[in-house]
């Protein structure tokens, strides 16, 4: 008899469980804002470190016709073409061997004319995170990496979003970049 009753309880206990993450789900369900049905929905993607991607393009440029032939330009182009996905791309300035203003402008009409949609900006000097920066330094990586930019892409091609290595800006790096930058919107 004893058994029973256990059973019966454990019956019981589940079935009250089931219910109660039955009622939880409809309520978060409840809460995600509705389904869009606009036709001008945007997805925007954004990715850190890609500079191993303008590195190829300008030691292999001899080798390509089309950005698009890198592996993964060719992959954010097709989710562009299928979802209207936009992208940024964030770039340090230089690295051991290679220097952001040394970039070919053999695919500067291709950037260009994809500019809508894949954005370049600054991450930092360099790979290698450092906190305690120099303020000078900053500033001119900052602009030296927006004017090679321009140089191998276009004006066009700089996004307007920052996404700084680590997430990590002092207040003297974020003041020049707010006041003295001009107005950013930085991800942190």
């Amino acid at each position: 008899m004893r058994v029973k009753k256990w059973r019966s309880v454990i019956y019981t206990g589940l079935i009250v469980l089931g219910c109660a993450i039955t009622v939880s789900s409809l309520l978060d369900y409840r809460s995600l804002p509705p389904i869009s049905t606009s036709c001008h929905k945007v997805v925007h993607i954004s990715f850190d470190d890609v500079f191993t991607v303008l590195k190829e393009l300008n030691n292999e440029a001899e080798n390509y016709e089309s950005i698009f032939e890198n592996d993964f330009l060719r992959e954010l182009k097709q989710l562009h073409q299928k979802y209207g996905a936009k992208f940024s791309l964030y770039v340090f300035e230089k690295d051991s061997d290679f220097n952001l203003a040394d970039m070919t402008i053999k695919f500067r009409e291709e950037f260009k004319a994809n500019a809508s949609w894949l954005k370049f900006g600054f991450h930092a000097i360099q790979p290698e995170f450092d906190p305690n920066i120099d303020i000078e330094d900053f500033q001119s990586s900052f602009q030296n990496t927006r004017r090679a930019i321009c140089h191998f892409a276009d004006s066009s091609s700089l996004t307007s979003v920052l996404r700084l290595h680590y997430f990590y800006g002092n207040s003297k790096n974020i003041h020049f970049l707010t006041i003295g930058g001009g107005k950013w919107i930085i991800m942190c």
